[in-house]
C-alpha cells in the first residue's frame, strides 16, 4: 500500500496528473483507505483546477478522518476561490471547534467575517480578540481586521503576551487618545497600577492609536496567575489572565488549602453553583430545585457570585440571602470558575459537595441516587450523571450538543434511567463539572481544585480526578441519573483558549491520559446504558417509513435522494442498516433526521431484541432497498415482521431470486428508482402496483427510454467511428443511446458536437451521474494499456458489463459470470446490436 502512495506522490510532484489518477484508481481497487485516497484525489482535483470535485473530495476526507487543521484551511480556501465566503466561514468555524488555537484558521475566519460585515457577531468578536493575543505584531493586516471588528464593543481594545521574563502588550481606547491606566492583579492578592505609554510604531503604521499605546513589564516571580484589566471599564485585555512559569516549574504541586479536617457532621450536602451570567438559566435552575419535593437528601445551596455585571442577578441573589438554606458569596473581583468553586467548598469543610452549573435542570429524586451510588463503594470519589450536553456523558449521542429537552421530557428520561439502569454505575477515567458529586473524604486527602497551575476554568475536574486516581480513588458515571444542561454559558469569550491551554498542561503531567480517553471513546462503555433508555423511549416514537438497507447502500446516491425527500416532506423516517465492527457485525436502527443512535444489535445474539424494538415504533411501511447484498440475518429479521413490504430493487436480483427470498410473498409494492430497474420489472406479473418517483428523472415522451452507456478507455479514430455507427443505427429502436466517456480523449474536440456523446474526466467512483444513469459499461477494444481499476468499480456498482478479454482484465471479468466477454477479433457493432436488441424488448 505504501508503494502506491509513494508512486502517487511522485506523479503529483512531477505534475503528471493523468498517471497520478491511474495509480490512485489502482490503489483504490487494492484497498487503500478511503480517507487516504480521497486526500490524493483532492490534491489532484485542486491541481487540475476542478474545484467542484475538490470540494466534494475534501468533504469526504473531513467526514471519515480526524483531519488536521490544514485540511479545514484548504477546504475553506477552496470556497473563497469560488467567492463563497459564507461556506468558507462555516468550514473555518468547524475547524476551530477541533483546533481552537490554530492561528491560520482564526485568521481566515476573521477575514471572512470581516468581508461579510458580521461585526455584530459575538463569536466573531470573541475570536478576533483571541487572535489578538496570539499574533502579537506579526500580521498587521489581520490585526486591522480584528481591531475593526472589536470597535463595535465601544470599550478599550488591547492584548498581551509573554516573551521570556516579560509581559508585552498594547491597549487603545477608541473614544480617547489618552494613554490607558491598568490594574495588574498578581495571584489575586496584590494589585498594582501602570500606564500604557510605550512606542507602538507597528500600530501607528496601520492607523491604530497615537503611536504610544504599548507596555512592557518584567516578571520577578514565576508560577503566578496574572490578570490585567483597564481601570475605566474594568475590561480584561485579550490574552489575560495568563499563567507564568519556568520550564522546570511547569505543573507544580496541586492547589491545597491546608485546612484542618473538620469533624462536624450534619447530614447535609452542599450544592455549589458558581454564577457569572445567564440570569434566566440561573432562575430556571434554582426554581427546578425548589419545586422538587422528591429529595430525601437534605442540601444547602452555596451560590458564588463571581463579580457578575448583571443587575438582575445581583438583585435576585440579594433576595435569596434571606433564606437560611442558602449562602450567597460575592467575590470582590472576577476570579474564575476554579477559584469560585474552591471558595464554595471552604464554606462547610465537613460536607460532601455537588458542583452544579447554573444552566442545569435537576429533577425527580436524582440527588438521592447520586449519593446512594457514591456510597456503594468506599473508594468512589466522584459521580457524574448523564445529560444532553456533557461530552462523553451525553445522551443520546456522546460528544454532541444534544438539544435541551423540556422539563417534562427531562423528568421522563430521568425516570426511565432510574428504572432501567437501577443502581448502575460505570467506572470512567474522569468526571464532568456540569454536575459533579465529590466526597469530602477525597477532598480532605488530595486537596481542592488546582487553581495554581490551571487557568480560571475548564478541565479542572479532569485534573482533580487524575490526581485522585493516583491515590487509589475511583470515578463513576451514574447511568441511572439524567440531568438537563443548556451548556455554553460559561467563559464564552475565553473558552477556546482556556480549554486548550489547560488540557495541554494536563497532558504534560499525565501523558497516558490522552490514550485513556481514546480507549474510552473506542470502547464506549456507556453505550448499553444509553441503549436501554432509548429502547424504552421507542414506544413514544412514530415511524412512517422504515428503510432497510445494506451498510454500503447508505452512500448510494439513489438511496440518499430517497432519504432526503422523505425528511424534507416531514415524514418520520427510520433506517435499519448493517454496521461493521472490529469484532462483529451489528444491525443499527436510527431516525433518518437524526442520523445516529445507540440502538445497535449484535447479529448473533440480539436479533430478537431488534425485532421487538421495530414492533415498538410500529412502522406504517417498510421499504427494502437493493436486497441483492442483504446477508441472511437481515432477511431473517424481515421474515419475522408481520408488515407488508415495499421492495426497491436497483437491478434484476429480486426478479431472479423471488422464490428464494423469505419475505417476498409480503411484497405488495415495488418502487423503481432507476430506469434500469424499470426495464427489468415492467413485465413482472407477481406485483400489484408500480411506483416511479418523478424526482429522479424526467418523464419520457413517445414511449422512448434513455439508456446511458459508460465507455472506459481513451477514444481513438476507430472508436469514434464505431460510436457514431451505434448511435445512428439505433434510431429505429425505442431507446435513445447516450455514451458517457470516462477519462480524457485525444479525439474529444471532434466528438463534442455530437449530443449523444458526453465526456467526463472523472472516474466511475467520482461521478454520481454514472452510478444513477448508466445501464451498461462498455470497455473499448484494442486498448491494451487500459488500467483495470474502473472495471473493478463497475463490478462493485453492478453494471452490466461488455468488455474485451485482455491480459489485464481476464481475472476481473471472471468475477462477474453475467459479463459479456468479447475477443479482439469480434465485431463490437454486432455484439452491441444483439445486446441492446434484447434490452429494447424488455423496455417495450
Amino acid at each position: 500500500m505504501r508503494n502506491f502512495l509513494q508512486a502517487i506522490n511522485c506523479a503529483i510532484n512531477d505534475e503528471n496528473l493523468i498517471e497520478a489518477k491511474k495509480l490512485l484508481s489502482l490503489g483504490v481497487a487494492s484497498g487503500v483507505k478511503k480517507s487516504e485516497w480521497k486526500i490524493y484525489q483532492f490534491i489532484i482535483a485542486l491541481k487540475s483546477n476542478q474545484l467542484e470535485l475538490a470540494v466534494i473530495c475534501l468533504q469526504e476526507v473531513l467526514k471519515h478522518s480526524n483531519a488536521p487543521s490544514d485540511l479545514y484551511l484548504q477546504f475553506g480556501v477552496l470556497h473563497i476561490k469560488k467567492n463563497n465566503f459564507t461556506s468558507a466561514l462555516a468550514v473555518f468555524h468547524k475547524g476551530l471547534l477541533k483546533f481552537p488555537l490554530s492561528v491560520t484558521l482564526l485568521s481566515k475566519y476573521v477575514e471572512c467575517g470581516h468581508y461579510l460585515r458580521l461585526t455584530n457577531s459575538k463569536i466573531l468578536q470573541q475570536r478576533a480578540g483571541l487572535l489578538l493575543s496570539l499574533i502579537e505584531f506579526d500580521a498587521l493586516k489581520t490585526l486591522t481586521f480584528c481591531y475593526e471588528i472589536l470597535l463595535k464593543t465601544s470599550t478599550e481594545i488591547g492584548a498581551l503576551w509573554i516573551k521570556k521574563d516579560k509581559i508585552y502588550g498594547w491597549v487603545i481606547d477608541p473614544k480617547s487618545q489618552q494613554q490607558s491606566l491598568f490594574l495588574l492583579g498578581i495571584s489575586y492578592l496584590n494589585t498594582i497600577k501602570f500606564m500604557a505609554n510605550q512606542a507602538t510604531p507597528e500600530l501607528k503604521k496601520i492607523g491604530i492609536g497615537n503611536g504610544f499605546n504599548g507596555f512592557c513589564l518584567s516578571l520577578k516571580d514565576h508560577n503566578q496567575q496574572l490578570d490585567v484589566v483597564t481601570v475605566g471599564h474594568r475590561k480584561r485585555l485579550f490574552g489575560s489572565p495568563l499563567l507564568t512559569y519556568s520550564d522546570d516549574e511547569k505543573l507544580g504541586n496541586p492547589y491545597d488549602l491546608n485546612l484542618k479536617i473538620a469533624q462536624k457532621k450534619d447530614g447535609l450536602i452542599d450544592i455549589i453553583i458558581p454564577i457569572f451570567g445567564g440570569f434566566e438559566s440561573l432562575k430556571y435552575c434554582l426554581q427546578a430545585l425548589e419545586k422538587n419535593e422528591n429529595f430525601k437528601t437534605k442540601y444547602h445551596l452555596v451560590l458564588v457570585n463571581d463579580c457578575s455585571a448583571s443587575s438582575k442577578i445581583k438583585g435576585y441573589l440579594q433576595q435569596l440571602k434571606k433564606s437560611p438554606q442558602i449562602t450567597v458569596i460575592d467575590n470582590s473581583h472576577n476570579v474564575g470558575f476554579i477559584a469560585s468553586v474552591n471558595i464554595g467548598m471552604q464554606q462547610h469543610p465537613w460536607r460532601d459537595v455537588i458542583l452544579l452549573n447554573s444552566d442545569t435542570v435537576v429533577v425527580n429524586n436524582s440527588l438521592d441516587r447520586l449519593k446512594q451510588l457514591a456510597y456503594s463503594d468506599k473508594k468512589i470519589a466522584t459521580i457524574t450523571p448523564l445529560s444532553n450536553y456533557a461530552e462523553k456523558f451525553s445522551y443520546p449521542i456522546p460528544f454532541k450538543t444534544n438539544d435541551l429537552p423540556t422539563i417534562k421530557q427531562i423528568q421522563k428520561i430521568d425516570g426511565i434511567a432510574a428504572k432501567i439502569n437501577k443502581n448502575h454505575g460505570i467506572e470512567v477515567p474522569t468526571g464532568n463539572g456540569f454536575c459533579f458529586f465529590i466526597k469530602r473524604e477525597c477532598l480532605n486527602e488530595i486537596g481542592y481544585f488546582n487553581q495554581t497551575d490551571l487557568l480560571r476554568g475548564y478541565s479542572e475536574e479532569s485534573e482533580f480526578c487524575l490526581r485522585a486516581t493516583e491515590k487509589g480513588w475511583k470515578h463513576l458515571c451514574a447511568t441511572n441519573v439524567y440531568i438537563g444542561h443548556e451548556g455554553g454559558q460559561s467563559f464564552k469569550q475565553e473558552r477556546a483558549r482556556l480549554a486548550y491551554l489547560n488540557n495541554e498542561l494536563i497532558k504534560t503531567k499525565y501523558p497516558l491520559y490522552s490514550e485513556q480517553i481514546r480507549q474510552f471513546i473506542v470502547n464506549d462503555p456507556l453505550k448499553n446504558a444509553r441503549k436501554r433508555i432509548e429502547s424504552v423511549l421507542l414506544k413514544q416514537k412514530k415511524c412512517d417509513i422504515l428503510y432497510v438497507v445494506d451498510y454500503f447502500l447508505n452512500e448510494h446516491p439513489l438511496f440518499k435522494e430517497v432519504l432526503k425527500q422523505a425528511v424534507l416532506s416531514g415524514k418520520e423516517a427510520w433506517v435499519l442498516s448493517l454496521s461493521y465492527k472490529n469484532t462483529h457485525t451489528a444491525l443499527q436502527l436510527f431516525e433518518a433526521s437524526y442520523g445516529e443512535s445507540n440502538l445497535e444489535y449484535n447479529c448473533l445474539t440480539q436479533v430478537s431484541s431488534l425485532v421487538e424494538d421495530i414492533k415498538k415504533i410500529k412502522p406504517l411501511r417498510i421499504e427494502a432497498h437493493h436486497s441483492r447484498y442483504f446477508p441472511a440475518i437481515l432477511n431473517q429479521v424481515l421474515a419475522q415482521l408481520s408488515h407488508s413490504m415495499t421492495a426497491c430493487p436497483y437491478d434484476d436480483y429480486l426478479e431472479k431470486e423471488w422464490d428464494n427470498i423469505l419475505w417476498a410473498k409480503r411484497i405488495n409494492n415495488i418502487i423503481l428508482l432507476s430506469e434500469g430497474a424499470t426495464m427489468h420489472y415492467k413485465h413482472h406479473s407477481n406485483t400489484k402496483k408500480w411506483l416511479l418517483p418523478e424526482y429522479f428523472y424526467k418523464k419520457q415522451t413517445n414511449k422512448r427510454y434513455s439508456a446511458y452507456i459508460a465507455i472506459l478507455g481513451n477514444i481513438n479514430a476507430e472508436h469514434q467511428q464505431l460510436l457514431k455507427k451505434i448511435a445512428d443505427y439505433w434510431l429505429e429502436y425505442p431507446i435513445d443511446l447516450t455514451f458517457m466517456v470516462v477519462g480524457d480523449s485525444s479525439f474529444k474536440s471532434s466528438l463534442e458536437s455530437n449530443q449523444k456523446i458526453i465526456f467526463t474526466s472523472l472516474t466511475i467512483d467520482e461521478c454520481p451521474e454514472l452510478k444513477q444513469l448508466c445501464s451498461h459499461v462498455f470497455v473499448l477494444p484494442n486498448n491494451i494499456g487500459f488500467m483495470p481499476t474502473d472495471l473493478v468499480l463497475a463490478l462493485q456498482y453492478n453494471f452490466d458489463l461488455i468488455a474485451f478479454s485482455q491480459p489485464n482484465t481476464q481475472e476481473i471479468l471472471a468475477l462477474q459470470p453475467s459479463a459479456i466477454v468479447m475477443n479482439v477479433s469480434d465485431n463490437p457493432l454486432e455484439i452491441l446490436h444483439k445486446t441492446f436488441q434484447s434490452y429494447a424488448k424488455k423496455v417495450s
